[in-house]
């Protein structure tokens, strides 16, 4: 097997999308929610369930993937 398909196979593992972690911060209503990204930023997205103001979210794709653990928080510069 040559070291190109591992490497292929390796990466066909890793998600397509970007799971991102967020606050929602307004309720739009009809599944529709604004959302506070922790790196900063704001998107618009939507979700099949229902969510308060200031429930921590998992996004992807511009949809909510279910509730965030509300965990600290910690940043490494390298």
């Amino acid at each position: 097997m040559a070291l190109g398909n591992i490497f292929k196979r390796f990466i066909d593992l890793l998600p397509k999308q970007p799971r991102m972690i967020g606050t929602v911060i307004v309720v739009h209503g009809g599944g529709e929610y604004t959302v506070q990204l922790n790196g900063g930023g704001t998107l618009r997205v939507t979700a099949r369930e229902s969510y308060n103001i200031n429930n921590r979210v998992y996004v992807v794709d511009q949809r909510i993937d279910g509730l965030a653990k509300n965990l600290p928080t910690v940043t490494i510069d390298v």
